[in-house]
């Protein structure tokens, strides 16, 4: 195990003396290179030129040195009611054209939850919690992350889903 430590250490000691030793030599060349800098009275003769005075900082407002308060964005705004507006007609056309379905004899359910042949109360009474589930999380991770985007995976992927079953299920019912 020793051996396999030794070239690192190795490469580690050699490293750290080669950056202490060119440290100093750039330290001083970097400094030979910068250009001077104004000095004080230099300065002050260009702003006064401009027609720029310099306060003093006992005399400025505070009003001066606001900044404007940030806003934090709506949790719900235009595109949070609409995805999720989406998400539940999506569901809801999923519901009935289940519902629609069952009606004739070639038709069965394949979610295990609703079982084969369920009812329309079943149906609404399993899809609705699922659905408000989801729009409560996607209301939560917006206000926990009003900027980010992940409070649209529920609506969006529920949507594509729901919108899915219900083109699945109108097409077998013919």
């Amino acid at each position: 195990m020793l051996i396999t430590l030794l070239p690192r250490v190795f490469g580690f000691v050699c490293c750290f003396a080669l950056l202490s030793f060119l440290s100093p030599q750039l330290n001083a060349q970097s400094r030979s290179e910068l250009p001077n800098a104004p000095s004080h009275n230099e300065d002050m003769a260009d702003n006064y030129a401009l027609g720029l005075q310099r306060t003093d900082p006992s005399g400025m407002n505070v009003r001066d040195l606001v900044i404007e308060s940030y806003k934090k964005p709506k949790v719900i705004d235009r595109q949070f009611i609409l995805l999720n507006t989406l998400q539940v007609l999506a569901a809801v056309a999923d519901a009935e054209t289940t519902l629609r379905c069952l009606n004739s004899p070639s038709c069965r359910e394949v979610n295990p939850i609703l079982g084969s042949h369920p009812t329309r109360g079943r149906v609404y009474a399993v899809g609705v919690p699922l659905t408000a589930l989801s729009v409560y999380l996607s209301y939560h991770y917006k206000r926990k992350g009003p900027t980010r985007s992940w409070w649209k995976a529920y609506p969006l992927t529920l949507s594509a889903v729901h919108t899915f079953a219900a083109i699945n299920n109108f097409l077998v019912s013919r």
